[in-house]
């Protein structure tokens, strides 16, 4: 074999290889559903082999690379990795990030009695995070075809097994909490409420001193900082909604988005919609907070 084909042999085998652990993989998930779970672990001990094997091949083309690559080409190759990390490397924000994710999969899984199957899991979980899932989290990865924020969740699950919270003991493709995890997520839960409070007697967060001294619900204010930022600085809902986490201090993006669509009885789409119209979102939260009438207008430079 020439020395020009032998890469080109080692991605076949690549190829081949992965295409055995998928099957492996649909195998188990099928035996799981099925509760035959003595089978299920030979496969999975079969999976861990073919992955090590996997490893080796691809230690074994690295190394086969570098022994016929020139120095220069080195340094270009390395060159041009760095140009193509720095290309697809999303700036935060653009993204949802991992700790974002932890609290809503920890309510999912209590939800659906402690445990799931993983797709079943992100399928239910897509509930409770569409309200502050940015463009980016919603397109697929390159590599697998797999959406962006489903595969941010496995990186967060990973860390939460590293933790405690999830277990490390479910039966492959599943995911359970572990009571530390829900003794956590109560504590996450009376966390937000407090600072929720707290926010009700204060409003030093704001870029918009005057207003300090009127008390306002903390729902409303926060729904007024999402609009300013749309309506002033032209940033979308999404940027929006982790401009004004961030600028609070808060722990998750998804507490701003609950004002903004749960709190009002409506749901994403809806509150997008009506911030297409400044006057039609006005008079609805007029109807919703009536005491605070002149605060939206004022605030949203209404002509009613």
């Amino acid at each position: 074999m020439e020395n020009h084909e032998v890469i080109p042999a080692f991605d076949i085998l690549l190829d081949e290889i992965e295409g055995i652990v998928s099957n492996i993989n649909q195998q188990g998930a099928q035996l799981l559903s099925k509760g035959k779970y003595d089978e299920a672990r030979l496969l999975i001990a079969k999976l861990e082999s073919m992955t090590a094997i996997r490893e080796k091949v691809r230690t074994l083309k690295g190394e086969w690379r570098n022994l016929q690559t020139t120095p220069e080409e080195k340094t270009a190759i390395k060159q041009k990795s760095r140009k193509k990390k720095i290309v697809k490397r999303l700036k935060r924000g653009l993204r949802t990030q991992e700790e974002d994710l932890k609290v809503p999969l920890l309510k999912t899984l209590v939800e659906m009695g402690g445990s799931g199957k993983v797709s079943d899991v992100l399928d239910r979980m897509e509930k409770i995070v569409s309200s502050f899932l940015t463009e980016n989290d919603l397109k697929p990865l390159q590599s697998t075809n797999e959406l962006r924020w489903r595969n941010t969740t496995k990186w967060a699950r990973a860390d939460m097994v590293k933790k405690g919270l999830l277990s490390k003991n479910s039966p492959y493709g599943f995911w359970a909490i572990t009571s530390y995890g829900r003794e956590w997520l109560k504590e996450q839960n009376v966390a937000a409420l407090s600072h929720e409070s707290d926010e009700k007697e204060t409003y030093a967060a704001s870029t918009r001193p005057q207003y300090n001294r009127e008390e306002k619900t903390a729902t409303l204010q926060q729904i007024i900082e999402v609009c300013h930022e749309i309506y002033e600085n032209g940033r979308s809902y999404n940027e929006s909604i982790g401009f004004v986490a961030k600028r609070r201090g808060l722990k998750s993006i998804h507490t701003v988005a609950d004002k903004c669509t749960r709190r009002l009885g409506i749901n994403t789409s809806v509150f997008k919609k009506l911030i297409e119209d400044k006057e039609k979102l006005g008079l609805f939260l007029i109807q919703l907070f009536p005491n605070e009438k002149k605060y939206i207008i004022e605030q949203l430079s209404l002509k009613v």
